[in-house]
């Protein structure tokens, strides 16, 4: 089975701090690191979690401000002087597409690479993204601007067939491949196998969501239902709920209080106000209201 290892990159707000670094983080499936924002110094951070930036499949953009975006041109620069041939798949949204080719002309001498920009649709749920080992749609968020989260999800995996049901029925072989193609079996003494009762899943496929920047959305929580990690953004104490409101974001409260409606399996906490230099008060909100929440802290990895 091939690991799914969420690393932390960045886990600040907009103030960047010594402690703390602009919003960005990498899922790492087998070779390749799916990139999610890549605010200033994000290429850095992934040197020290001993990610090569060479990995880097896709790049996935919630926003445009600047905290989850700026990273971006440096990144692509040192991938093009590093001599990377492999294609950089970007989403985002539509209004970086200018802003990213006028950034790469001015500042990077030859192009090494193709780079493939695929702006956002506006639908929610809409598949955005897909290889071999997973695929990514959209997210609904409410923040100042436009902005989107992301779930990863692993493909269907092939189911297994019971060993009783093979041995009960005496299957041939083709009769096992009748079912693994999901269709029922006609038994030789006029019966029907059911693919329910013959087949079962080893284990769920994996699933991991993005929630940064935006407003407490209960409308969300039907596209990450029961999904295994949930990253929600969590800027403030819910002292501070007018002030999150009034800049498009969410309490920890708040966070944890989506995570139940959603039926998640774990919570991570994360984009922290620069107010909290320790954000265990953060934690200590959510848990009160999800358990299964725990905080996000740079290079931290988180296994999915």
């Amino acid at each position: 089975m091939t690991p799914w290892n969420l690393v932390v990159l960045g886990s600040g707000s907009a103030k960047p701090t010594a402690f703390r670094s602009p919003s960005a983080q990498a899922l790492y499936v087998g070779r390749q690191v799916y990139l999610i924002d890549c605010g200033e110094g994000t290429q850095m951070q992934l040197c020290k979690a001993a990610l090569a930036p060479e990995r880097v499949v896709a790049v996935f953009i919630t926003h445009l401000h600047a905290d989850h975006t700026l990273g971006l041109f440096g990144l692509i620069a040192s991938l093009s002087m590093s001599g990377r041939t492999a294609p950089l798949a970007i989403y985002a949204h539509r209004d970086l597409q200018p802003i990213l080719d006028t950034m790469v002309a001015f500042f990077v001498v030859h192009l090494n690479f193709e780079l493939q920009f695929h702006p956002l649709p506006d639908t929610p749920g809409a598949t955005i993204y897909a290889d071999r080992q997973l695929s990514v749609s959209t997210i609904p968020l409410h923040h100042r601007i436009p902005t989107m989260g992301f779930k990863f999800e692993e493909h269907p995996l092939p189911p297994n067939i019971y060993p009783e049901v093979i041995e009960k029925y005496a299957l041939t072989r083709q009769e096992i491949a009748t079912l693994k193609r999901g269709e029922d079996v006609l038994l030789e003494n006029g019966d029907v196998l059911s693919t329910t009762e013959a087949l079962y899943q080893r284990r769920n496929p994996r699933s991991f969501a993005y929630m940064s920047d935006t407003l407490y959305t209960a409308a969300a929580a039907e596209y990450v239902e029961g999904v295994d990690l949930l990253y929600h953004e969590a800027t403030y104490m819910q002292a501070l709920i007018q002030l999150a409101k009034d800049t498009g974001h969410s309490t920890a409260q708040q966070a944890a209080t989506f995570a139940k409606l959603a039926h998640v399996k774990k919570l991570l906490l994360g984009h922290y106000s620069a107010r909290y230099t320790d954000p265990t008060p953060l934690l200590q909100e959510a848990v009160a209201i999800f358990p299964n929440t725990t905080l996000a802290r740079e290079l931290d990895v988180h296994k999915i």
